[in-house]
């Protein structure tokens, strides 16, 4: 499971460092930070310890990551000009 988790890990920093180099909304931003968090405690939930609550601090923070990620997309084209 060693390869399969590097390359994970090297996916999920590859999303954070294009989020923070976007030139958009700040809050797809935020969204991709977020679900960065909730896969980091779904991480420590399975692999180092259980935390109480873990379920509710996974998906809520995976269903505020996923909606802020989509309204930051979806504002950033909106506001965009629109080719002449």
């Amino acid at each position: 499971m060693t390869v399969p988790v590097l390359l994970y890990i090297a996916a999920i920093c590859s999303m954070g460092a294009g989020a923070l180099a976007f030139k958009g909304e700040s809050w797809a931003k935020w969204g991709a930070m977020i679900f960065i968090f909730s896969d980091s405690c779904i991480a420590i939930n399975k692999f180092v310890e259980p935390f109480a609550a873990s379920s509710f601090a996974i998906m809520s923070s995976y269903y505020v990551a996923q909606f802020l990620i989509i309204y930051g997309v979806l504002k950033s084209s909106s506001s965009e000009p629109s080719p002449s």
